[in-house]
């Protein structure tokens, strides 16, 4: 039984696994005018039900390159919900519109929305909270509020949304510190998975910020690394988007350049960074970025044209965003490249506006740093509270797990002991269930050697009944002939009633022991001649006392023993005072012998007379037996049979 469920089992597992339905690929959403005609959109409920249920499965859905439309469409919305009063169908509205405005770095738009979203928190689904914090602060650090920032990242802590502080120290110029609380308390994904290639990119860009090119270098190239690898597993996985994975691969692209520039290292810099810009186009950011760093190698390369409409559309994208560190770059690359091509006053121009911006960082940046110490103050006890949390429920983990660990093993010791008491009790049935069919195949047995035996008697009266009739049917009889012809016929009953009769006596129902079935034969046939004739004969035995024979040869042997013995007395012993009689029965290997002789006169004719029916039986056993059969005349006749004792 337990074999057949392993063998289902494995079948099962084998099907499952080759069956299994292949990875399939995800589908890419990008399309740059994927809302322009989207009538589905225009209906409300369409448009939140379709947002929501795509917002949470796939982000980049609503990416940059693909929400100016969708912008648009949501302003009707919101206009309609507010003339209405309706304030759950302005949340609904709100929710999508402040993370486009978001997605597009329009924080003068998008701030006062998520501000409201946040007050109005019971309002919104729950499943919403975690981005309106996240967006909300990353908005106050792009405002430069870093006080309002700091608040919102407390809360984020709070509720255990983040455990880093790293990106407040980056806005507030402490890059060293950044990094090492990036380092610290953001942990390193253990399995290959977009989420690594996030952290090598944040910690090189904070390499970067801090003046450390070799470091950042270092943390790209690793990054570059793990996308490569990603790129290859998925070939196979179908689990990202391969636009996805080629931004990565041209955002590191891109950095890697950057570091190179910044030690002044130009080889292949232009060629790389329009392949970087032709696979991060859904990144507006990082397209301004690359721009800027594009124009700067055309202007080392003299090429002062093409430099200029690099820093053109990067200027024509940084329209209304507030990306501080992009804005200084650009300002100082405008000055390089006046400079370079001798326009004196507008070199000037943008080296003061460079400056003037950098002062206000700076002092907007020195302001930052005094409230962060501030909150610094709050968020190291905060930490140290968590920390004392976090040892305490490791303590009650650790206690949790041996306790776990103790009812594992008890609930084992159980199973255990159910199974071996279910096994026992297998034993003792199958013990049982074998003791009564032991016992009712001997009480089988029983009454089949009852039966047996009572089959034996029965065949042994009917044959004695048989005999009486004609030994009643013999008396009527005067002829001689007649007579004859009847004792033959009870001679030959009587063979076979002596073989019943011996199987009914003994154990044994299937072999009679040939030396006790001889004696009780010759007995008989003395008996019945001696009766009829008065002839004194002596009988000599040599028979093997352990010979015995199957029921269906022992059959056809005593009827020749009989035919032989009493032609014998017919025949041989009419002529001599005192007849001999000498009978061997012996085993020669797998051979049985029979020799039978008397002392008769032993006439040639008796060896050639085949016609009488003694002779024409004894030929006829012979052959059934498949004994050979000879006889000579010798001092009397002597008959020698041999057959196969097997």
């Amino acid at each position: 039984m337990f074999r057949k469920i392993a063998y289902g089992f494995c079948l099962l597992l084998l099907r499952a696994l080759w069956c299994s339905p292949p990875a399939q690929a995800v589908a890419d959403s990008y399309h740059p005018r994927k809302f322009s005609n989207h009538a589905q959109y225009a209906d409300f409920d369409a448009m939140w039900q379709d947002w929501d249920q795509k917002y949470r499965s796939d982000e980049g859905y609503f990416s940059f390159a693909n929400v100016a439309d969708l912008e648009a469409i949501l302003i009707g919305h919101l206009q309609k919900a507010r003339k209405e009063k309706d304030l759950p169908k302005v949340v609904r509205v709100l929710l999508p519109l402040s993370m486009v405005y978001h997605n597009q770095a329009k924080f003068d738009q998008g701030l006062p929305l998520l501000e409201w979203l946040f007050q109005h928190l019971h309002l919104v689904p729950k499943h919403y909270h975690r981005d309106v914090h996240i967006k909300l602060e990353e908005e106050y650090r792009g405002k430069n509020l870093l006080e309002k920032a700091i608040v919102i990242r407390q809360k984020r802590i709070e509720k255990g949304y983040i455990k880093t502080f790293w990106e407040i120290y980056r806005d507030c110029g402490l890059y060293e510190d950044a990094i090492k609380d990036y380092r610290a308390n953001q942990p390193f994904p253990a399995k290959l998975e977009l989420r690594r290639v996030y952290y090598y990119d944040r910690l090189g860009n904070l390499y970067l910020l801090n003046g450390q090119i070799d470091q950042a270098f270092q943390q790209y190239t690793k990054g570059a690394e793990q996308i490569q690898l990603l790129i290859q597993w998925n070939r196979k996985s179908k689990q990202y988007l391969p636009r996805e994975l080629n931004f990565w691969r041209g955002d590191f692209k891109g950095k890697l350049v950057i570091c190179r520039i910044k030690k002044g290292i130009y080889t292949h810099a232009i060629q790389t960074l329009k392949e970087d810009l032709a696979l991060t186009k859904d990144d507006i950011d990082h397209q301004i970025q690359s721009m800027i760093v594009l124009s700067q190698c055309f202007i080392h390369a003299k090429q002062y044209p093409v430099a200029k409409i690099y820093l053109d559309s990067a200027n024509r994208y940084m329209r209304g965003k507030v990306i501080r560190p992009l804005k200084i770059e650009l300002l100082a690359t405008y000055a390089a490249y006046h400079k370079s091509v001798s326009q004196s006053d507008s070199a000037f121009y943008f080296l003061k506006a460079q400056y003037n911006y950098q002062d206000s960082l700076n002092e907007t940046m020195n302001r930052n740093k005094s409230v962060l110490l501030l909150g610094q103050l709050e968020v190291t006890k905060r930490r140290a509270e968590l920390l004392a949390s976090k040892n305490d429920l490791l303590k009650l983990t650790k206690i949790s797990e041996v306790q776990q660990v103790q009812v594992r093993s008890l609930i084992l010791l159980v199973i255990i002991m159910l199974v071996s008491v279910l096994v026992s009790i297998i034993i003792i049935r199958q013990k049982y269930l074998l003791n009564v069919r032991a016992e009712q195949i001997v009480l089988q047995n029983s009454r089949n050697e009852i039966l047996l035996k009572e089959l034996h008697h029965r065949v042994k009266n009917n044959l004695q009944v048989i005999y009486s009739l004609l030994n009643l049917q013999k008396r009527r009889v005067r002829n001689k002939e007649s007579n004859e012809l009847i004792r033959s016929m009870q001679n030959r009953i009587q063979t076979f009633a002596l073989v019943h009769s011996n199987l009914h006596n003994t154990q044994e129902f299937e072999f009679v022991n040939v030396k006790e079935y001889i004696e009780t034969l010759v007995a008989h046939l003395i008996l019945v001649f001696q009766h009829e004739e008065d002839i004194p004969v002596t009988i000599q035995y040599d028979i093997d006392t352990e010979l015995q024979l199957s029921l269906e040869k022992i059959t056809s042997f005593g009827l020749i023993l009989n035919e032989i013995i009493s032609n014998a007395f017919k025949y041989a012993f009419t002529q001599v005072k005192n007849g001999i009689l000498t009978i061997r029965v012996q085993r020669q290997g797998a051979k049985i012998s029979i020799v039978i002789s008397d002392n008769g006169p032993g006439k040639e004719s008796d060896l050639t007379d085949s016609g009488q029916l003694g002779m024409k039986l004894i030929t006829l056993m012979c052959k059934q037996m498949d004994a050979t059969h000879e006889m000579r005349a010798d001092g009397g006749i002597i008959h020698q049979i041999t057959f196969n004792y097997i």
